[in-house]
Formats: structure tokens, C-alpha cells, sequence
């Protein structure tokens, strides 16, 4: 039985390891460039709804392990961000990383954030603290959400967020994993 408990032990970290490792090709991203609402500075904490209007192209790119998403720099207010949607309810996880162009806008003019059924959140904006953090989220099955870069005059440089390490729903598959690993305890 102890033999038995072990191996039941080292599948589960091995399960819980490999869905930490989870990457950005767990699910279909698209890259939009959007309007958003309001005008002037952003603020931190900030939300503002995302319109349907194409704005001033900002561009990103995607590889399974890192998402990088720069601002747009053509005069138009707007977010430039990979959107998916969520398949089932659970927590979502990034790190993530903001950085200005040297030189570039004073603070509230660019931001780096995540969208979530329409409203973008701002989690960093240029000149300011926090640069670099985790985010984690809930989602229901159906919402739409993604991370990007938002700039509030499109002018004297784009901004970049860079985000890493995604791990869709780490809390629900980790307390499945515990709980398999539980069970084979108590039939000892």
C-alpha cells in the first residue's frame, strides 16, 4: 500500500506540473484593434468598455509561451489585444510586464491591462509602478477575455505588455489533483 500511495503521489505532482506549465495554445487568440471609450488619461484602477470601431493599429505576437502586444501610435484612442473565449468556468492566470518607449508619453497616456467581456482594466500605466505583476481572474463559460496595450492619444511612442506564464484554470484542475491524491490516503 505505501508503494502504492507513493506513485499515486508522484503522478499527482506530475499532473499538477505539467498543467503549470500550460501555455497560450490551450486556446484560439485573435488580435483586434479596438476603440474605447471615455477620453484623456487613464487611471490605475481603471475600466473602460471597448467599442466595436477598428482604431489606430497597434500589433502583437504570439508563441505557446509568450504573448507581446504593442500599442497603437496613429492619433486614435484605442486597445490593440488577443481576445479568446473561455470553454468552461474557471480561473485564469498570466504574468505580465509593461514597458514604455524611452521618451515616450508621461504616465496615463498608455496602459497595459486585460479585457474581460468588454471592459478593459488597466494593471500598469507608463511612468508608474506597478511594471510587472500576476494576474489572476475568474471566467464563466462564454465570456470573452485577453490581455493588450491601450494608449490614450496614439502619439509619441507605443507602449508594450509582454505576458508569460498562462495558466488557465490552475486552482479547479490542482483541487481535483488533491483530491484523488486525498482518496488514496484514506484507503490505506
Amino acid at each position: 500500500m505505501y508503494g502504492r500511495s507513493i506513485m499515486l503521489g508522484v503522478a499527482g505532482s506530475l499532473f499538477i506540473a505539467s498543467i503549470a506549465s500550460a501555455n497560450f495554445d490551450s486556446f484560439t487568440w485573435s488580435l483586434s484593434n479596438n476603440a474605447l471609450a471615455g477620453s484623456g488619461l487613464f487611471t490605475n484602477p481603471g475600466s473602460y468598455a471597448v467599442g466595436g470601431a477598428a482604431a489606430g493599429g497597434g500589433s502583437g505576437t504570439l508563441t505557446s509561451t509568450t504573448m507581446t502586444v504593442v500599442g497603437g501610435n496613429a492619433s486614435v484612442r484605442g486597445v490593440t489585444w488577443y481576445s479568446t473565449t473561455a470553454t468552461t468556468a474557471g480561473t485564469i492566470s498570466v504574468n505580465w510586464s509593461f514597458s514604455n518607449t524611452p521618451g515616450g508619453d508621461s504616465s496615463g497616456w498608455d496602459a497595459g491591462g486585460w479585457v474581460l467581456n468588454g471592459n478593459f482594466s488597466v494593471l500598469a500605466l507608463n511612468s508608474q509602478s506597478p511594471t510587472s505583476g500576476v494576474l489572476t481572474f475568474g471566467v464563466n463559460a462564454g465570456d470573452t477575455f485577453g490581455f493588450g496595450t491601450a494608449t490614450a492619444d496614439g502619439a509619441f511612442g507605443a507602449s508594450t505588455t509582454v505576458f508569460t506564464d498562462f495558466v488557465p484554470a490552475p486552482g479547479a484542475i490542482g483541487l481535483l489533483a488533491l483530491a484523488g491524491l486525498a482518496g488514496s490516503r484514506r484507503r490505506r
